[in-house]
């Protein structure tokens, strides 16, 4: 009985010094595992501050106004390389900023030199317009039809001078109209802060920003749609971005198209979009990122104005839309099976 014993606890130890072995070789893997990520992320931390760097060196950005961005970037809890990159980002961003200190006039200046740096006041003719701020000098706009040209722009005011006397009272809000980006007419609601009479019977008005133009959209008829439409940029940014993107079909319309992505696409990107609409086929068709609102299932509804189409290409699709909208009455209106 001693021996049986004695034997059968001999085999325990043995199984003990196996557990303790397949322990120790679990935790090397893990922490081998453990190990490979940590240096994965201070390779991307260190490529990140890199990238940073050499664009910061690139745009003649230092000092105080990188600072500035770095503080941005990390209240739009942002990489502050996205900020220099994305306008409608930047605009939200800086916006927010001259809102908590709208009369430090030195954060003004710090972020009109980084708008200039980045090219934000020189953007192309199809970027979507964001915030009044963008607007340059000599730019047209009018009030109850009185048309004016703004001047001296900058962070804090625009400044507008009409040929006549103009309405308004200091303090109230004024709705001014123009037309900004493929001609397309936009609203801004401004806040009149002062206005002076100059010489020759002209007027100039200094309002304060709007940070939320509102884009005057085309009354022309939208129709549901499904399938997928596979978008690229038509001007790569960069050649870490994505060459293509398929994205759910929801609604079109002659002028513009929305979708639905899991990837959110910048406002003011400019595109190309290939779909298929009751058997017509679309390739490469120019579109402008109007919008990129929040959508369902963590998806973003990206709005899509076409820019520079074809004529005979706007007319196909328009024959397409009017076909696959009659084909949507025609069947919401055929009488259902009683169940």
């Amino acid at each position: 009985m001693e021996e049986f014993f004695r034997s059968m606890g001999g085999e325990f130890a043995d199984n003990r010094t196996q557990v303790w072995r397949a322990v120790f070789f679990i935790g090397l893997a893990i922490g081998l595992s453990l190990l490979a990520w940590l240096i994965s992320l201070l390779r991307r931390v260190y490529a990140a501050r890199v990238a940073l760097r050499e664009f910061a060196e690139h745009h003649a950005i230092a000092g105080e106004e990188l600072a500035l961005a770095q503080e941005l970037a990390r209240t739009e809890k942002l990489p502050t390389l996205v900020l220099f990159e994305h306008v409608d980002l930047f605009e939200r961003a800086t916006a927010g900023a001259l809102a908590l200190d709208s009369g430090n006039a030195a954060l003004a200046a710090r972020i009109g030199h980084l708008r200039r740096a980045l090219a934000f006041d020189r953007l192309p003719d199809y970027t979507p317009l964001f915030s009044s701020r963008e607007l340059p000098a000599e730019t047209s706009l009018t009030l109850s039809d009185l048309e004016g040209k703004s001047c001296a722009p900058n962070e804090t005011n625009l400044q507008v001078e009409f040929s006549a006397a103009a309405i308004g009272a200091v303090g109230e809000t004024l709705e001014l109209v123009l037309l900004h980006a493929r001609e397309a007419p936009y609203r801004l609601h401004c806040v009149l802060r002062e206005r002076t009479e100059i010489p020759d019977g002209k007027t100039r008005l200094t309002f304060g920003h709007d940070e939320m133009p509102q884009r005057m959209r085309s009354s022309e008829a939208r129709t549901k749609v499904s399938g997928t439409v596979t978008i690229r940029p038509a001007l790569r940014a960069s050649s870490a971005e994505r060459e293509e993107l398929h994205v759910e079909f929801l609604e079109a319309s002659v002028h513009e198209l929305l979708v639905s992505s899991i990837i959110r696409v910048s406002p003011g990107r400019l595109v190309e979009c290939s779909f298929t609409l009751e058997k017509q086929v679309f390739f490469g068709l120019r579109a402008v990122v109007l919008a990129a609102d929040a959508g369902d299932r963590d998806a973003h509804h990206l709005r899509l104005e076409l820019h520079g189409v074809a004529e005979h290409d706007r007319e196909r699709l328009r024959a397409a839309i009017e076909k696959h909208s009659a084909t949507l009455s025609s069947s919401a209106a055929l009488p259902r099976k009683p169940l």
